[in-house]
């Protein structure tokens, strides 16, 4: 795939409470690869683990040696997709006794010994907090985490940093009329009074107005 970047670094570190660990899975969905993040002063949580390939966790390791911190304290997860969970195993062998959470909703073959996270039930860490905002859409399961010492919102496969990202149809009995809307309302009534002032993808680079995201396409401003 001649369009991916192949000197897209394999780390960042986008603020002094955040940095970007490449899962190294690139492909057409995923451009050079999905993006997980730390997040904290020391002993940072993790958002997502990639897909599970064993080159992420030397990759990991590095940046976390690189940042003078010893390992992740627990693991947040976006959704139930591969290229999030997948690294699951291969972190727990590495870091015994790892704390893995996620929002259980219609879920099959998990790992085992995932916690339960809902919609605001914050996640506190060293000086920092990640606030779940459940957005359905890409994912029936679907959370992103806002970062209010930041104003950082963590979005996921909402918002990607280069793509669009895919929305399915609405879950049987629903609010909303399609995930898509649900996605948009959940996002818009918690930006509107908190104001955040990024957005840091999946995939792709975090663009300027500073949401996070998990897709590591081309950079992109919104």
């Amino acid at each position: 795939m001649p369009w991916i970047d192949p000197d897209f670094p394999k780390t960042a570190t986008p603020s002094d409470l955040v940095g970007r660990v490449l899962g190294l899975n690139p492909g057409m969905m995923t451009g050079p690869g999905t993006n997980t993040y730390l997040v904290g002063r020391r002993d940072p949580i993790l958002i997502d683990t990639g897909i599970g390939l064993p080159e992420y966790v030397p990759n990991l390791d590095g940046y976390l040696r690189e940042r003078g911190w010893r390992q992740p304290s627990r693991v947040v997860l976006t959704h139930r997709h591969r290229d999030h969970i997948g690294g699951v195993a291969h972190l727990r062998e590495r870091f015994g006794g790892l704390r893995v959470s996620k929002m259980i909703h219609r879920d099959a073959g998990l790992p085992d010994g995932i916690d339960d996270l809902r919609d605001g039930q914050d996640v506190h860490g060293d000086g920092v907090t990640l606030v779940p905002i459940y957005t359905p859409g890409h994912a029936s399961d679907h959370l992103c985490y806002y970062l209010p010492e930041e104003k950082a919102l963590f979005t996921g496969d909402v918002v990607l940093g280069g793509s669009t990202t895919v929305i399915f149809a609405a879950t049987p009995g629903s609010r909303c009329k399609s995930r898509a809307s649900c996605s948009r309302s959940s996002c818009a009534e918690f930006i509107r009074p908190t104001a955040p002032s990024s957005t840091i993808p999946r995939l792709g680079s975090p663009s300027t107005s500073r949401i996070v995201t998990s897709a590591s396409a081309r950079s992109s401003t919104r």
